[in-house]
């Protein structure tokens, strides 16, 4: 069920992450709390990565601001989705290609989320 989910996802999130985690669980329809919580569980994934790799100066403050407007337009839910699966897709299939490709995935997360 939704609170089963919610709670392991809560759960799952990186210590300290639980900042937006009372807007999502606002959201009246809990199938698309769910989606909110999954899109930012992904995000916060791929951003704690790249701040490993030292490539993103301020990547959980980027998976915040996404997940505000995801908030704000739950009709974009859909599209969101879509893309953090392929940026992250393509920034871990490039994982052990020259740091020159990480740049460029960092250009272009940065485009698509201003």
């Amino acid at each position: 069920d939704f609170e089963s989910q919610f709670r392991q996802w809560v759960a799952a999130l990186p210590q300290g992450r639980s900042v937006l985690v009372a807007d999502i669980r606002e959201v009246a329809d809990s199938n698309t709390a769910l989606d909110y919580a999954k899109i930012y569980h992904n995000l916060t994934e791929v951003y704690l990565g790249m701040n490993d790799l030292g490539l993103a100066e301020g990547s959980l403050q980027k998976a915040d601001r996404f997940l505000a407007k995801l908030l704000a337009d739950p009709a974009s839910v859909g599209q969101a989705e879509k893309y953090q699966q392929a940026y992250g897709n393509w920034l871990w299939a490039t994982w052990s290609q020259a740091k020159g490709r990480y740049a460029e995935a960092v250009s272009y997360c940065d485009a698509a989320m201003a």
